[in-house]
């Protein structure tokens, strides 16, 4: 078949026209050749250069593509110099391997299943476009009949994930066809042979790789049909475009996480629950068992019930206690087609948009979602406060994540009939003003899900517990000691009615917390437990904030160093991950955790709450904590499923004083950690062996484990 010569334009454009329907699929038809170079790697813009392949795939045609790539200039030179580009490769791996995994609805899955067919069938050859500095942006096709007529065409596209929303901005392209030699010989030619100097690697400012031969394996591997994909891609199309109509209003998800979305049966009761009692009410959710999910769907619920039952706006306010909660609620967000304005970072960024979306929800009523996410200083400021008061509350769902902060802020807190607050641990077994605080606002616990029932259900994946004792040296135990007697004398004040200075009891706690994360011998255990262990990737270790200045006259080394260097010197690669990180090198060390790249990340406290992170295979308690909400919030941190391993393992660095000391003092430490160790081991799946390793150091130290026990399941029966 060949080019209708009659049926061409000189320009399309999705204003007057489809140019899926009036130029691609007739256009590609009739094609046997299709060379195509487009903008970066991404969803969208391998959206775009698939439009309309499945009759040129059928014809039997062949394809080049030229899809530019961004990298830093020394990775480039590096490049360009034939030096090893390994880290590059696994890159771009990590990237493609996400894109063929993820959903991205039924019109680019149809598009992805075309391109794997043509690279099974030997018609597609790949290479990638870098250049020293920017991308590679142009945007060329060229067309080719059996009859060698030729059309080469140009024009923009949308590289943003909304490109897969055909309706979303406007595309145009321009048209050469051969056959007019007066319009090719002055534009279509020289893109033509742009293209092909490009290709044979002839253009000085750009560099042109090969794709690797095993990101063609994961495309090769995506569709396994013997026959070309079938399907109608113009009804794919425009079922796309019904579906986008109103690109604000909210949805429940079809997949999440590559899989059909179904919401979990503690997460429906958890919803019937809330709506029952009058749309208020805590999700003491363990952690990992969907309490972002949870609440978003709720979100969805009640917008569809306001906008269906009074065409009224609804407006959903979440908020979070760190920037980096932000950015990962406004991800999981973007699932329920919810798009959020991010109150954090400079308020020149956010403050004005707010008000003026503020504005326009009060003064029209349009079934439309205002959807806001806000960290905790900005939420209690002026400016935020004096834009929220003028919403009408009945229109208002706030969501509290990691509610159990809020106990300092109910004052700030939006006055509104729709309330949700989310926490594994809303309050420990003492702590009753928190409790009262937090129920005054929230109402009662609605909806718990223990990590019992998780790990019954198969929610949350199952674990070993081993744990390791690490004794103090008397000077460790002097200073112990010491904090322990003026922490003492601080909360027997407290008790008895007086006023103290609560800022130097936490002071207080933070020094011991320290010390116990410090404990020389735990360093000594650590690296003979992980010298033991086989060489893995996807381990996670806790340390504490503390430091070692014990040599004298030198400068202290904080744990995280002392342990990232311990852990170089044994030949595991980590990195850090903490506060001093910023969001987009936290983002880099996820990915290369996730991807196996490194051995493990060594972290304090930043991934104690909320934080999700990819499946791992081992933690390492190394920091001690006395709080019930942080080593259960750990745990939990730990137990996501994962696909490549079926169980999880945990070790713990257990403190105990040096073995000389017996006294009230040594068995009160003992006692404590061995409360910890009896939350971790009661559901581990070696808990017959550990439990049994737990009593024998507590008959050590003159201490019944059933003692300890009974004192743990107080905890454990006031969160079921």
């Amino acid at each position: 078949m060949a080019f209708d010569r009659n049926n061409f334009r000189s320009n399309y454009s999705t204003d007057d026209s489809s140019l899926l329907d009036d130029f691609y699929i007739p256009t590609l038809k009739s094609a046997v050749r299709y060379d195509r170079a487009v903008g970066y790697f991404s969803a969208g813009i391998l959206s775009y250069a698939l439009q309309g392949l499945a009759g040129f795939a059928e014809n039997k045609g062949v394809m080049r593509l030229i899809i530019g790539d961004e990298l830093d200039e020394s990775e480039y030179n590096a490049i360009k110099n034939g030096e090893a580009n390994e880290d590059y490769q696994l890159r771009l791996q990590d990237r493609l391997r996400t894109l063929l995994e993820e959903h991205h609805g039924p019109l680019f899955d149809y598009r992805l299943d075309i391109l794997s067919w043509m690279v099974r069938a030997n018609a597609l050859t790949i290479r990638l476009a870098v250049r020293p500095k920017g991308i590679y942006h142009e945007k060329i096709g060229i067309l080719t009949d059996k009859l060698e007529d030729c059309v080469v065409f140009q024009g923009s596209a949308n590289e943003t994930p909304n490109a897969l929303r055909p309706d979303f901005n406007c595309e145009s392209i321009s048209v050469y066809p051969s056959w007019k030699p007066e319009i090719f010989d002055e534009y279509g030619r020289w893109y033509r042979e742009r293209f092909e100097r490009l290709w044979n690697r002839e253009m000085a400012g750009s560099y042109i790789l090969d794709l690797p031969s095993e990101l063609y394996d994961l495309i090769r591997q995506r569709y396994q049909g013997e026959t070309a994909p079938r399907g109608n891609e113009s009804d794919l199309y425009r079922q796309l475009l019904n579906f986008e109509t109103d690109a604000n209003r909210p949805r429940i998800p079809e997949h999440l996480n590559n899989e059909p979305y179904v919401l979990g049966k503690h997460q429906e009761e958890a919803i019937q629950e809330w709506s029952g009692a009058g749309y208020k009410g805590i999700f003491a959710l363990a952690t990992g068992a969907g309490k972002t999910i949870t609440a978003l769907h709720a979100a969805v619920r009640v917008y569809e019930a306001l906008s269906k039952r009074s065409n009224k706006n609804t407006c959903l306010i979440i908020s979070v206690p760190y920037q980096v909660l932000g950015d990962q609620w406004s991800d999981v967000a973007r699932l329920f087609n919810i798009n959020v304005i991010q109150c954090y970072r400079s308020r020149t960024i956010w403050y004005q948009e707010l008000r003026r979306q503020i504005s326009n929800f009060n003064l029209f009523q349009d079934s439309k979602l205002l959807a806001i996410v806000v960290v905790h200083r900005t939420l209690m400021s002026d400016g935020f406060q004096e834009l929220i008061s003028t919403l009408n509350k009945s229109q208002v769902l706030f969501v509290g994540d990691e509610c159990h902060h809020d106990h300092t802020r109910i004052s700030k807190l939006p006055n509104v009939n729709m309330r949700i607050g989310l926490s594994a641990t809303p309050w420990g077994s003492n702590e009753h003003e928190r409790r009262q605080l937090l129920t005054s606002y929230y109402g009662d616990v609605v909806a718990r899900y223990t990590i019992d029932r998780a790990l019954s259900d198969g929610v949350l994946s199952p674990y070993d517990y081993y744990f390791y004792l690490c004794p103090m040296d008397s000077e460790e135990w002097d200073e112990y000691q010491t904090l322990q007697r003026e922490i003492g004398a601080l909360l027997s004040i407290k008790e008895n009615g007086g006023k103290i200075n609560e800022s130097l009891l936490q002071i207080k706690y933070g020094a011991r917390a320290r010390l116990l994360g410090s404990i020389r011998s735990k360093f000594e255990k650590l690296q003979s437990v992980v010298e033991s262990l086989p060489r893995s990737t996807q381990n996670l270790f806790y340390c504490g904030a503390g430091s070692d200045d014990s040599e004298e006259g030198s400068r202290p080394i904080r744990d995280i160093n002392r342990i990232t260097q311990l852990l170089h010197d044994i030949g595991w690669a980590t990195s850090k991950f903490t506060a001093d990180e910023g969001v987009r090198e936290r983002k880099e060390i996820l990915a290369e955790f996730q991807g196996g790249h490194i051995n493990g990340m060594v972290a304090i406290r930043v991934l104690d709450e909320g934080i999700d992170i990819p499946s791992c295979s081992q933690s390492f308690l190394i920091a001690s904590s006395r709080s019930e909400r942080q080593y259960i919030q750990r745990r939990g941190r730990v137990l996501r499923k994962s696909k490549t391993s079926t169980y999880s393992v945990i070790h713990d660095f257990v403190v105990i004083p040096d073995s000389a000391i017996d006294n009230a003092a040594s068995r009160s430490l003992v006692h404590s950690e061995l409360k910890r160790v009896y939350e971790f081991v009661r559901v581990a799946r070696n808990h017959e062996k550990m439990i049994a390793a737990a009593t024998d150091v507590a008959t050590t130290w003159g201490l019944t484990m059933s003692d300890i026990i009974e004192e743990a399941q107080i905890y454990i029966e006031g969160n079921t």
